[in-house]
């Protein structure tokens, strides 16, 4: 066999070698979320939870809702059809959310366009 001398790699292509890349596509993303502030869940008082009650008996299955309610670390809101309410496992789906009744800090309907 023969000795065959390649010719010295530039410096610039030699860098290349070492740069970093992103060996999990999205994890530095998701990392960044993580490193959101979190909030605690404010237990809402009894005036406020006797209102939440009285407006989940009165509404229904395709009514347009804004909701606020705590998930995942910080509070959030759902605007839109309410999709689904289980009463036995409490909790309610707006456009796909599921949001559990001990949850919600605030709800409203809103008027139908």
């Amino acid at each position: 066999m023969e000795n065959v001398v390649r010719p010295k790699m530039p410096p610039a292509q030699r860098a290349k070698q070492f740069m970093p890349f992103a060996a999990v596509k999205g994890l530095e993303e998701a990392l960044a979320l993580q490193e959101i502030e979190r909030q605690e869940k404010v237990e809402p008082d009894a005036g406020v939870v006797e209102a939440i009650n009285r407006a989940l008996t009165r509404l229904s299955v395709g009514e347009q809702v804004q909701v606020c309610y705590f998930c995942k670390g910080s509070y959030t809101q759902a605007v839109g059809s309410v999709t689904a309410i289980n009463e036995h496992r409490q909790y309610l789906e707006v456009d796909g959310a599921r949001v559990y009744f001990e949850d919600i800090r605030s709800i409203g309907t809103k008027a139908a366009r």
